[in-house]
């Protein structure tokens, strides 16, 4: 096998070069969880290794994964407070109620002649109390996830700040809209949204 092939083993679970196998050590159960790991985050592990000289371990994990810490916009609806990863906004924008219609039972917005699949906030979460579209102008944001964007109606856009944002999914499996919940200060919390799943909504 190759030099590169043979490092690999090392990733095997269950290899162990260990002459001992004791209760804690000598396993090889230790370098396959670390890559599984690392791969779960959208990373890798690399090795680089000469004989005699040493062996270099290269961890490659995104930022984004790697920290809990993000710039969020602040989106009011109904009274509670959104945040949507500034990473995912595109723009933030005022529609006129003229902008707003819809297409075989799906709601669209046009912006700077472009279309886009629109949706309430409120209508995505499930609340009762949703955003008046047919009132003076309406607070919308472009939201996107790759290629992929949509309008969002939201009642108001309160600004932007860092939030620390902690998972949900262990808490509340089948969220799938929301990606976490945020501490904004005086105990009052915020969920962050999940910008895919509105999409998909």
């Amino acid at each position: 096998m190759s030099d590169d092939d043979a490092i690999a083993l090392v990733f095997h679970p269950g290899f162990s070069t260990a002459e001992q196998v004791t209760e804690v050590s000598g396993r090889g159960v230790g370098l396959d969880v670390v890559r599984t790991t690392v791969r779960e985050y959208d990373g890798d592990i690399k090795i680089q290794s000469q004989l005699g000289v040493g062996t270099t371990f290269r961890l490659q994990i995104p930022i984004r994964k790697a920290v809990v810490v993000v710039d969020g916009l602040l989106l009011s609806q109904s009274g509670e407070t959104f945040i949507m990863p500034f990473e995912n906004v595109r723009e933030i924008c005022e529609l006129a109620a003229n902008e707003i219609s819809h297409i075989q039972g799906s709601m669209v917005a046009m912006i700077r002649g472009e279309t886009f699949s629109a949706l309430q906030l409120g209508t995505a979460m499930g609340m009762n109390s949703q955003t008046t579209l047919d009132e003076g102008t309406i607070k919308a944001v472009l939201v996107r996830h790759k290629e992929e964007s949509i309008c969002l109606f939201v009642d108001a856009v309160l600004g932007q700040r860092k939030v620390v944002i902690n998972n949900l999914h262990d808490i509340l499996p089948g969220s799938d809209k929301i990606s976490g919940v945020a501490q904004l200060g005086g105990g009052r919390l915020a969920l962050v949204l999940n910008a895919a799943e509105l999409i998909k909504a």
